[in-house]
This record gives C-alpha cells, structure tokens and sequence, in this order.
C-alpha cells in the first residue's frame, strides 16, 4: 500500500512540475513575442516618420510646379489677349 501512495504522490509531483515547466515555456515564449512586436512596432514608426516627411517634400514640390503652371497660363493668357 505504501509503495502505491508513493508512486501517486511521484507522479503528482511530476505533473506539478510539468505544468511549472510548461508556464515558464509559455511565459518566456510570450515576452519574446512581445519583443519581437516592440522591435517591429518601432521600425514601422520610424518608416512612418520617414514617409511623413518624403510625403510632405512632395507636396512642396507639386505646389511648386502648380505655381509654374499658373504662371505659364497666366502668361499665355496674357499673350493671346
């Protein structure tokens, strides 16, 4: 009778362990997820900002041709009159 409580209380153990072991697998898998997200998170905001400012020299630019556009017309408006 004594040898079967032991084995019981072995495999009980075991399976204590087991689910310790399996928490610390999941844990640590879970916060390198989470650091893997960071690290993308903050590569993306950096390619945001840079396409932020690309977006805003475009604009600058297309304001600038608009402007050269207007004039042009304006001149051969001018012209024709």
């Amino acid at each position: 009778m004594r040898l079967k409580r032991k084995i019981v209380v072995g495999l009980a153990t075991v399976g204590v362990l087991g689910s310790i072991g399996t928490t610390c697998s999941v844990g640590y898998y879970q916060n390198c997820k989470i650091e893997q997200l960071e690290t993308q998170n903050k590569q993306l905001q950096k390619s945001l900002k840079s396409t932020k400012e690309q977006n805003k020299e475009y604009l600058s630019q297309m304001k600038d041709l608009t402007d050269q556009v207007n004039d042009i017309n304006t001149l051969i408006s001018e012209k024709t009159n």
